[in-house]
C-alpha cells in the first residue's frame, strides 16, 4: 500500500448537453516536488504540440492525450524526442467527462512535467496537476514554473496545513529541477547536467494546424491563382453583390498572409453545380440547391461544407508527400435566412473557414482559430489567426529561410594598468526563426563580425564550434534552433585612449547573419543584423593622466529593447531610461546639455517622446553641474503600418542612436552617442 501522503482522492463528474453536471474536488496529499520524483520515472522539460480527447466505449468515459515534444530530460529516461501523456477525462462531442486536479494542457505551452505509467503503461502526469508545471520567463529575464492546482485541494502532510482553494504557486525554475534531480540522485539514478538557454522568446513553434489529407494547389508554385466560380444566385439573405463581396473578403484574408505563394480570386458567375462528384469547375455554390445537406432546426446545424477533389501527384514538400488538388468546392447550407447570426461578418468567417479546406487545411485544435471545428461568430469577419496562417505557409510558403541574429547587452574591455592589450570572448545567438519548418532541413549560415567603428583588428577570431579543433565560420541550424557562436575580440593600449575615468571609449561592431543558400536571400534580412557596443578603457592612461581641465559629457550605454504588441493591445509605449554625466574636470560652472534622436532605419514615429529635465513637458536640454549626473527618459511607440513580423520568433529590427552635445566641447566624442537596438514584434501580423 503506499504511504498516505501520496494518495489522491478523485471524484469525477461525467456530463453530456443533455445531463446535469456535477462535480467535487480533488484533494492532493504531499510535501514536495521531491515526493512526486520518488513517484516518477522521468521528468522532462518541452513543449505542448497537441492536445485531443476521445471517447473510451468501454468505460463510456473521455480522456484527453497530450503530446510534447522533450527539449531537455530534467531526470530518468524518455525514449524518443516526444512524449504523449493519457490524462484522465475531457471532452467529445456531446459528452464531457471533468475531473478536478486534472492538469490543463493546451499546444504552444512549455512545460516541465513529472511523468508515472498507469497499469497499462501509458505515461501520465504523476500527481495531477502536482505534476505539471509552466514555465516562462518573467519581467526580470529568469525562467520561473508556474503551477496551478486546477481545482484541487491540497494537503500538507507534515505541517497538517490544508488549503482548499490553493493559489497558483511560482518558482525558480532552477530550483525545481534541482529538487527533482537530487531526488532521482538519492536513488542512485545520476542526473544530466543541463543548461539552460536565456530567456528569449519562448515561443518558438508551429500551432497545430492539421491538413485535409495531403493534397495542395501546385498552381501557386507558378504564380498562377486559383479561381472560383460563385453560384450567380447568391445566398438569399444577402442578395448576389453582398454575398460576392463576403467571398472576395474571405479570399483576401488568405490572399494577405505574407510569403505565400496562394492567390484565390472569383472567376465569375455559373448556374449552380452538386457539391458531391469532382467533376464540374471549382465552385462556391448556396444554399443548398441540391439538398445534399440536412437543413439547420431552430438555428442550429451545418453551416456549410468545404474540402477538394485530388489527383495523384506524390510530391514531396516539408516532409510531406502532396497530391494536386485539381477541385475545390465549397456549399453553404440552406434554411439560416431567419436567423440573427446570418450576417454578412458571420458569413465572411464561415466562407473564411471553408475556403481554408478547399486549399488544403482540415480543423485546427487550436480553439481561437478561424479552421478550429466550430464557428465563432465573434466580430473577426474575413480574419485569420496565428495558427491559419502557419497552416497556411506550410501548405504554400516561399521557401526563403527565415534567420536572426539576436542582439545583445554592450560587452566592457578594460585595459589593466601595465598591460599592453586585452582580449575577451563574448557570445552571440543565432536562431533560425523558421517556425513552420519551410526549409525542413537545417540552414547553413555564417556569422560575419566587423570591426566597425573599433580599432582595426579588434575582431580576433569567430568560432562556431568551439569543442571543434580549429576555428568554425559557418553554422548549421535546424528549424525553430538557436545556437550561439563565440566572438573573440581585443583591443591594445595603442589604439585606446581613455583619459578621464567613467568616459569609455565607445565603439560599435557590425555583426551579420548570411544565409548560405538561397542566393543569401533572408525572408526578414533586417533582424539578421545588429550593431554590438563596446565601452573600451586604458588603465595606463588613467593612471598617468593628470588633466587640469577638461569638458566631458558622457550618455549611458543602452541595451537593447524588445516590444511585444499583442492583437489585444497593439498600441503599445515603452520607457527607455539613460543617464546623462557632467564630467567636467577644472570648472566651477555648469552647462547646458543637448539630447537629440537619430531616428537612423526606424520610421518616423517610432520615438514618441524624450525628456532630460524635471520640468513640465518634455524637454531636450537641460543644466548639469560638474558631477553630476541627470535620468532622462525616451518614449518608445512602435507605429502600426511601419512595422512587419511574420512570426514571434522573428521580429521587427531597427537602430536609432541618443546623440548629447554641449556648445563648449568635448573631451571625447565617442561616448556622446548611445545606439540603440529595438526588437518589435506585433501580434496583429500573425
Amino acid at each position: 500500500m503506499a504511504p498516505p501522503w501520496r494518495i489522491a482522492f478523485v471524484v469525477v463528474a461525467l456530463s453530456t448537453a443533455l445531463g446535469p453536471f456535477d462535480a467535487r474536488a480533488t484533494t492532493l496529499v504531499y510535501d514536495n516536488d521531491g515526493e512526486l520524483a520518488e513517484q516518477s520515472e522521468a521528468v522532462v522539460l518541452g513543449k505542448v504540440v497537441d492536445v485531443g480527447s476521445e471517447y473510451v466505449p468501454e468505460t463510456h468515459g473521455v480522456r484527453t492525450r497530450v503530446s510534447i515534444r522533450v527539449d531537455t530530460v530534467v531526470a530518468g529516461r524518455a525514449d524518443g524526442n516526444s512524449v504523449e501523456l493519457t490524462e484522465l477525462g475531457g471532452e467529445v462531442a456531446e459528452l464531457s467527462e471533468k475531473v478536478f486536479g486534472v492538469p490543463s494542457y493546451r499546444v504552444g505551452e512549455r512545460v516541465l512535467v513529472f511523468l508515472q505509467r498507469d497499469r497499462h503503461g501509458r505515461l501520465h502526469t504523476t500527481g495531477l496537476s502536482a505534476g505539471k508545471y509552466t514555465v516562462q520567463a518573467n519581467p526580470g529575464g529568469a525562467w520561473v514554473a508556474r503551477r496551478d492546482y486546477r481545482g484541487a485541494s491540497l494537503l500538507r502532510p507534515r505541517s497538517h496545513r490544508f488549503d482548499r482553494d490553493p493559489r497558483p504557486e511560482e518558482r525558480p525554475l532552477a530550483d525545481v529541477i534541482a529538487e527533482a534531480q537530487a531526488a532521482f540522485a538519492a536513488r542512485g539514478i545520476a542526473p544530466p547536467r543541463i543548461q539552460l538557454p536565456p530567456p528569449g522568446d519562448d515561443v518558438d513553434f508551429s500551432a497545430p494546424f492539421s491538413l485535409l489529407g495531403s493534397a495542395r494547389w501546385f498552381e501557386a508554385d507558378a504564380g498562377q491563382p486559383v479561381s472560383f466560380w460563385l453560384d450567380l444566385r447568391g445566398l438569399r439573405a444577402l442578395g448576389p453583390v453582398a454575398t460576392e463581396q463576403a467571398m472576395q473578403a474571405a479570399m483576401e484574408a488568405w490572399n494577405r498572409v505574407p510569403d505565400s505563394t496562394l492567390r484565390l480570386e472569383v472567376a465569375g458567375a455559373a448556374e449552380p453545380v452538386p457539391f458531391q462528384g469532382c467533376s464540374g469547375p471549382t465552385r462556391i455554390t448556396f444554399d443548398d440547391p441540391f439538398q445534399e445537406l440536412n437543413d439547420p432546426r431552430e438555428c442550429r446545424g451545418i453551416l456549410a461544407v468545404g474540402g477538394y477533389c485530388p489527383t495523384r501527384l506524390g510530391v514531396v514538400r516539408n516532409g510531406v508527400t502532396f497530391d494536386a488538388i485539381v477541385i475545390g468546392k465549397v456549399v453553404f447550407n440552406d434554411g439560416w435566412d431567419a436567423c440573427s447570426i446570418w450576417t454578412p461578418c458571420n458569413v465572411e468567417e464561415v466562407a473564411t473557414h471553408e475556403l481554408g479546406h478547399a486549399i488544403g487545411l482540415g480543423h485546427s485544435s487550436d480553439s481561437s482559430a478561424t479552421m478550429a471545428a466550430y464557428a465563432h461568430f465573434d466580430g473577426r469577419c474575413a480574419a485569420l489567426a496565428a495558427d491559419d496562417v502557419n497552416g497556411l505557409r506550410f501548405l504554400y510558403g516561399e521557401t526563403r529561410p527565415d534567420l536572426v541574429l539576436l542582439p545583445r547587452s554592450p560587452v566592457t574591455l578594460r585595459i589593466p594598468a601595465g598591460a599592453q592589450s586585452v582580449t575577451k570572448e563574448i557570445a552571440l545567438q543565432l536562431r533560425n526563426a523558421d517556425r513552420l519548418a519551410v526549409a525542413s532541413s537545417a540552414v547553413e549560415a555564417r556569422l560575419e563580425v566587423g570591426d566597425g567603428t573599433c580599432p582595426m583588428g579588434t575582431v580576433q577570431a569567430v568560432d562556431s564550434d568551439p569543442k571543434t579543433p580549429g576555428v568554425q565560420d559557418t553554422v548549421s541550424l535546424k528549424p525553430r534552433q538557436t545556437k550561439t557562436v563565440r566572438v573573440l575580440v581585443g583591443v591594445t593600449s595603442d589604439t585606446v585612449s581613455t583619459p578621464l575615468s567613467r568616459s569609455p571609449q565607445r565603439c560599435v561592431l557590425q555583426a551579420s547573419l548570411l544565409p548560405l543558400a538561397h542566393e543569401g536571400e533572408d525572408r526578414t534580412p533586417a533582424n539578421n543584423t545588429a550593431a554590438v557596443v563596446l565601452e573600451l578603457s586604458d588603465g595606463n592612461d588613467l593612471a598617468t593622466a593628470r588633466l587640469q581641465v577638461a569638458r566631458e559629457t558622457t550618455i549611458s550605454s543602452l541595451s537593447p529593447v524588445r516590444i511585444v504588441l499583442p492583437i489585444w493591445m497593439p498600441v503599445q509605449s515603452r520607457v527607455v531610461p539613460f543617464r546623462i554625466r557632467n564630467l567636467d574636470i577644472g570648472a566651477k560652472e555648469g552647462r547646458t546639455v543637448t539630447v537629440n534622436v537619430d531616428l537612423g532605419d526606424c520610421p518616423a514615429g517610432m520615438v514618441s517622446g524624450l525628456d532630460v529635465s524635471p520640468a513640465a513637458g518634455d524637454q531636450n536640454t537641460v543644466f548639469i553641474t560638474p558631477g553630476a549626473t541627470i535620468a532622462g527618459q525616451l518614449l518608445l511607440t512602435p507605429p502600426l503600418g511601419s512595422i512587419f513580423t511574420p512570426s514571434r520568433t522573428s521580429p521587427f529590427r531597427c537602430t536609432l542612436s541618443l546623440q548629447v552635445s554641449a556648445a563648449d566641447g568635448e573631451a571625447n566624442l565617442s561616448d556622446n552617442v548611445a545606439p540603440l537596438v529595438v526588437d518589435v514584434i506585433d501580434g496583429t501580423d500573425f
